[in-house]
This record gives C-alpha cells, structure tokens and sequence, in this order.
C-alpha cells in the first residue's frame, strides 16, 4: 500500500479525532504545524518528492486538521458559532470563604434565637417567682392569722376559766364562814388570789381584816 495513501486516509483523519492533549502527546509541536508533519512523513518515506507531498498538504484546508474543541466556542441565540465562551471557575478557596461565612450566619442566627429563647424564659421564671412569693405571703398571712385567732380563743377561754373558778371558790367559802365579816375577807382573798396570786391573797386577807 502507497505510505502516502495510508497516511491521508487512515493516519489523519484518526489523528484529528483524537483529542487535543493527546495529540500533542503522539505528535508534539507538530501537532500544532501540519506542514511540519508531512515534512516529517516524507523523510521517512522512500522514493517519493518532498515538494508533492508538501503540495497536496497545502490542498487540506487548515480547519479540518485543527479541530476547535467544543469548549472554546459558544452558540448565541441563533444557533450561530459565536465568540469564545469565558468559563468562570469558582476555586476551592471561594467555595471555603462560601461555607465559612453561611456557617457563621447560622450561628448568628442560632445566637439571636437562643437569646430570644432566654429572655422568654426569663419572662417566664420572673412571672412564676411572682406567684410563688404571692402564695408564700398568703399562706404567711394566713397561717399568722390562724396564730392570732387561736391565740385569742385561747385567752378568752382562760379568762372566761378563772372568772368561773373565782366565782364558785366565792361562793363555797362564802357557804363555809357564815360570819358576814368573815365573808367579805375570804371572798377578797379568793378573787386576789385569782387575779394576782398568792400575793393577792394576802393582800385580800389583809384588807378583809382591816374591813
């Protein structure tokens, strides 16, 4: 088989549908420079013309062997092969500060909430620390209360007591003496004995006497 026929019609047309970066691999710098190429084929090919060869690449419009890559080009509305598309890439460290700062506005927010939640509780405690201390100063109050009312029962008995017991020891040493004189001493001792003791006693005794 013709080298030369081999190459255009096997070799090239494979070459061009390898991608660009392994093309340069296989072929180098004369990937870029398809006159290059053909002038290196030729070196290697014995018994035909370098000038024929380089005549018949001329003949290969340059766009069939340096294909665009579909990445360089972009498509405007029309359809149409437009200008080069920009590519904007984001770098991991963009995509770092990204994360940073909506990590750091979740705990902003987070902040806000958990003071807000303080203060509700807050609110919450102050108004059931109110309640306590109200029911603590009504049970206070009333168990004073309850503390005062027995307290006056229990005088007002005792009063009520002594004044029965004074009467009827009156009465029994009044039954006992029948000298009317003898009387109004012992019923003087009797009632001092009941309202100052002992040193009422004498002290009614004694008055009773001088009576």
């Amino acid at each position: 088989m013709d080298p030369r026929f081999r190459y255009y019609v096997f070799q090239q047309p494979l070459s061009q549908l390898l991608p660009w970066t392994l093309r340069r691999i296989l072929f180098g710098r004369s990937a870029m420079s398809p006159k290059l190429h053909a002038e290196q084929f030729d070196k290697g090919s014995s018994g035909r013309s370098k000038g024929a060869s380089i005549e018949t690449l001329r003949m290969i419009p340059e766009s069939k062997t340096m294909p665009r890559r579909p990445s360089d080009t972009s498509m405007t509305s029309t359809g149409e092969p437009g200008s080069t598309a920009t590519t904007h890439s984001v770098s991991v460290s963009d995509l770092r500060r990204m994360g940073t700062a909506e990590s750091l506005m979740d705990i902003v927010r987070g902040m806000e909430q958990v003071a807000c939640t303080a203060e509700a509780a807050k609110e919450e405690v102050s108004a059931l620390e109110r309640i306590l201390q109200q029911k603590m100063m009504s049970t206070t109050v009333s168990a004073a209360r309850s503390l005062v009312y027995s307290a006056q029962a229990q005088v007002a008995e005792s009063f009520e007591y002594g004044k029965t017991k004074a009467s009827e020891l009156s009465v029994g040493v009044k039954g006992v003496v029948s000298d009317p004189r003898a009387q109004v001493t012992a019923a003087s001792a009797a009632g001092g004995a009941v309202a100052l003791g002992a040193g009422g006693g004498a002290t009614g005794l004694v008055s009773g006497g001088v009576i």
